[in-house]
């Protein structure tokens, strides 16, 4: 047995649905103004314009604009209409909530307004008068700005010529553009605070910049005076150096050495250095170290005065300690000091007499040789 015969008929086509086209056409806006670079928040201005005309195209609306209220919240201004018959856009209107109340009172209930009939509808109809008849404005779709939990402002659509409905799809994308008004504050507020960022940090380089600079210049003008405070020093010293033990010529062949205060022993090496350099200069034959300004003396300063004189006898003079004090006496003979054949006097009247008297001696000796080498000849 055959089976029975079996007709196909084909499935009618499904039928598109006047929303589905109307969702479509609302997220194509959407999806473009997501990706237009104009919402970068840069110029705030220029975005509002491109969103009132996408507001107008998206609803068939005459007439698109963004109001913002003031901070006290008593007006709201217009930034930015679009009226897409004469593609023009405009700013600077403003509106108090003292002359509209019932508008106002509608926004702060933070819900969408769709008035088919604006100039009947409770929210709406106080412009009647002098806004809606003049403009011939018959229905109007008022979708709040909301930032941080607060109604900022509106997004307000105008229909002119008759009446409308708004659908549901038409609130939505109201209330879509609206948020992406909200998105330029929050953008807007974001580069201020990094340009006010990068000016801080600007500010704050130049002022390390600048202090930098303040730290090396008086790092260099400390060297500076540094190196003249030491320049001075040095000066200073060897003045102090030259005063505390000054090589004198008393008399012909005769060199005094005034020393106060403590000898040790760089200023020992100087000592001999400058002494033994004036003794070679001036052919000295006598050195007096006169010890009157010296309070203190040990066994180390006892050993360099030794030296010293050792040093001057090497260059064929003779060398004698004067001026020292009977407590200064006591300490070396108490330490066990030895000056060995050192002379000492008691003062430097004392020392230059003693010089000049074996001076006197040993030319009358002098004389007294050559006489009798002569005598016999």
């Amino acid at each position: 047995m055959s089976p029975p015969n079996v007709i196909t008929r084909p499935s009618s086509p499904p039928t598109d649905d006047p929303r589905d086209a109307v969702l479509r056409r609302h997220n194509q806006i959407l999806l473009s103004l997501a990706k237009s670079t104009e919402l970068d928040g840069s110029d705030p201005q220029r975005a509002w314009r491109l969103l009132t005309e996408a507001a107008t195209h998206g609803i068939g609306t005459e007439r698109a604009s963004i109001w913002f209220f003031d901070e006290h919240r008593t007006q709201i201004e217009l930034v930015d209409l679009f009226e897409r018959s004469k593609a023009a856009h405009s700013a600077g209107f403003v509106l108090k909530a003292a002359d509209y109340p019932a508008y106002f009172a509608a926004l702060a209930e933070d819900r969408t307004i769709a008035a088919s009939d604006a100039r009947h509808h409770a929210a709406t109809r106080e412009f009647k008068t002098g806004y809606l008849e003049p403009l011939d404005i018959h229905s109007m779709l008022e979708a709040p700005i909301r930032r941080r939990g607060k109604v900022v402002g509106v997004l307000c659509h105008e229909h002119v010529g008759a009446q409308r409905t708004f659908s549901r799809e038409e609130e939505q994308l109201a209330a879509s553009i609206a948020d992406l008004v909200a998105r330029t504050l929050d953008d807007r507020d974001r580069l201020a605070a990094e340009n006010a960022m990068r000016a801080a940090n600007r500010e704050l380089e130049e002022h390390k910049a600048r202090l930098e600079q303040e730290v090396a210049e008086r790092t260099r003008d400390l060297a500076a005076r540094n190196a003249e405070n030491q320049e001075l020093i040095r000066r200073l010293r060897g003045a102090v150096e030259q005063l505390s033990s000054p090589v004198l010529e008393l008399w012909e062949d005769v060199l005094a050495v005034p020393v106060i205060g403590v000898v040790d022993s760089e200023r020992a090496a100087m000592l001999v250095e400058r002494v033994l350099e004036d003794v070679a200069r001036r052919n000295a034959r006598f050195v007096l170290i006169d010890l009157t300004g010296v309070d203190v003396v040990d066994t180390g300063t006892a050993d360099r005065l030794v030296k010293l004189a050792r040093a001057v006898e090497l260059l064929g003079a003779r060398c004698v300690l004067t001026g020292l004090q009977p407590l200064v006496a006591q300490t070396l003979v108490d330490l066990g000091a030895d000056f060995g054949e050192l002379e000492t006097l008691r003062n430097l009247k004392q020392g230059l007499l003693h010089a000049l008297q074996s001076e006197r001696s040993r030319r009358e000796q002098t004389r007294a040789h050559e006489s009798t080498s002569t005598a016999r000849r």
